[in-house]
């Protein structure tokens, strides 16, 4: 005789949304039942995941009145504005009975609200604001760890400065990856990834072999952003004139370079930074405030402030050269005009002068007595099992600081080691700074999707890209592009970070996480992920 029970309720049981593998479901009967068919046909209820019919399997529980039901999760599951529970139970050929052998025919049951529960199951993760690497189901704590098991390398043969969480500059080793901090806010930004930059000015901390104007320089007289006793202070002598220290280099014409200094206030309130000759390019700072209150010259084309801790600033000035030849950065004691009379005490902190031929500053060089050369960051990761070779979504989340290199600065790139084949997502840094997703097959383009608002240098960006053959879209902070029927998904080898399509044209900027599906997601979740 067949009975009718009633599932009183279904809840799930201790689930850390986004976190687990699996989730498991009670479903609580009016009475004891016996569940048999396992392992081969156990009972099931059917979730959509993101548009893909999975099932919670029967895992425990017979004999009693609560049976649980585990959702185990299948690398690429994506369902961001959470999953759906289907009824009634499927018996999927398994048997549910009562304790005195009779069958239970109704198995329906009301689906709970599972709406927060939400499933991000990438088969590679690289988050680097939480220090947390997934490869094909495996977590990883640490970045190295994780490339060891991906069969990755990440090389800069080179050290180079970053931000660590206090806002101190510190020095990373040769292929050592530098996870960066914001100096103003000790917000985490990411893994930093710059193209090879050198340093053209020399002795860029040793302001006492530079030449000094009505002023003179007291070595190593205050902490230093790298947390050092090595910041000098140079001292007004009592005249009336342009206080100021300077060094000459040489600059080619019709090349753009980027000069930087770090200051602190050390009585007067102003900086100023000055290229010469004809005034080429000037920035002048108020030092309490960070304010710039005045800039200008022929061949200045950018500037910029940042704040660091301890009242110190890195400030720089950006100029397009007319004239080949030697140029000299000055470094001004002002206050408020460049002829004053000095008090032979007051003056300014001065640290790690910066001269690159760059149209922005980039991180800190040190040098002695030659220039020295940053090498770039290149961050790659051969496809293997967490590779889909017929489809597949890239969500990376990245930020560029500056543009106008017209460099095309890549966020992230699938590709065959060339340019050739490749799923990329970029910025066309040029008259229109727009990120552009795309998909080429034998160095041609078959899908490009242009987001055609400006980019915003500084902002934080998401970008998707998911693709199948003949259908492939493309979303940016949770605005979905156009949809392309006829994309073929090139082959393709190694993922690089970081880089446009087959290496160079660098991110100068930081990659937050990137994610990796092997599927393409649905045209909803893309637009959600992206959000």
């Amino acid at each position: 005789m067949k009975r009718y029970f009633v599932i009183m309720a279904v809840f799930l049981m201790n689930f850390p949304a986004l976190a687990a593998t699996s989730i498991p479901f009670t479903i609580n009967m009016s009475e004891a039942v016996t569940v048999s068919g396992c392992p081969a046909t156990c009972p099931r209820i059917a979730i959509d995941v993101g548009g893909t019919t999975r099932y919670a399997t029967y895992t425990s529980g017979s004999g009693t009145a609560s049976l649980i039901f585990t959702y185990l999760m299948v690398s690429g599951d994506v369902d961001l504005d959470g999953i759906v529970l289907s009824s009634p139970i499927d018996l999927n050929g398994g048997t549910i009975i009562d304790v005195n052998g009779n069958a239970i025919s109704n198995l329906t049951f009301t689906p709970p609200n599972t709406s927060g529960v939400k499933v991000d199951y990438p088969s590679l993760s690289m988050n680097f604001l939480n220090n947390d690497y997934i490869l094909s189901g495996t977590h990883y704590a640490s970045f190295p760890a994780f490339l060891t098991a991906a069969g990755g390398t990440f090389s800069r043969a080179s050290t180079g400065t970053y931000y660590d969480s206090a806002g101190i500059l510190q020095t990373a080793s040769s292929n050592t990856p530098r996870l960066d901090y914001d100096p103003a806010t000790l917000a985490a930004k990411g893994v930093l990834i710059e193209a090879q930059r050198t340093n053209l000015i020399i002795r860029s901390e040793e302001y006492n072999t530079w030449t000094q104007d009505d002023g003179s320089i007291v070595t190593d007289t205050a902490i230093a952003p790298d947390g050092q006793m090595t910041a000098e202070k140079f001292v007004t002598n009592t005249n009336l004139a342009q206080h100021r220290v300077k060094r000459t280099v040489a600059l080619t014409a019709g090349n753009t370079y980027t000069s930087s200094v770090y200051v602190k206030k050390a009585g007067y309130d102003y900086y100023m930074i000055f290229w010469s000759p004809l005034g080429s390019a000037n920035i002048a700072v108020n030092l309490d405030t960070g304010s710039v209150i005045t800039s200008g010259g022929g061949e200045k084309v950018g500037q910029s402030v940042t704040p660091l801790p301890n009242g110190w600033y890195r400030v720089s000035v950006t100029l397009t050269t007319v004239n080949g030849g030697n140029y000299q950065q000055l470094n001004y004691a002002y206050n408020g005009a460049n002829n004053f009379t000095g008090d032979g005490v007051s003056g300014i902190y001065i640290w790690g002068s910066q001269v690159e031929q760059s149209a922005f500053p980039t991180s800190y060089i040190f040098t002695t007595a030659s220039t020295v050369t940053r090498l770039s960051d290149d961050l790659t990761v051969p496809t293997g099992g967490w590779y889909n070779a017929s489809e597949g979504t890239i969500a990376p989340t990245a930020s560029i600081p500056y543009l106008g290199s017209t460099n095309n600065p890549g966020f992230a790139s699938i590709d065959n080691g060339t340019s050739a084949n490749a799923v990329y997502l970029s910025v066309q840094d040029s008259t229109t700074d727009r990120l552009v997703p795309a998909i080429a097959t034998g160095n041609v383009n078959q899908y490009i999707n242009n987001f055609g608002a400006t980019y915003v240098a500084g902002a934080t960006s998401k970008i998707a890209t998911a693709f199948n053959n003949n259908d492939a879209n493309t979303a940016k902070d949770g605005v979905l592009g156009t949809q392309d029927t006829s994309v073929t998904v090139p082959a393709v080898s190694v993922l690089r970070l970081g880089q446009n399509r087959g290496g160079g044209q660098h991110l100068n900027g930081w990659i937050e996480n990137i994610k990796y599906y092997p599927l393409r997601v649905s045209d909803a979740q893309l637009q959600i992920l992206t959000q």
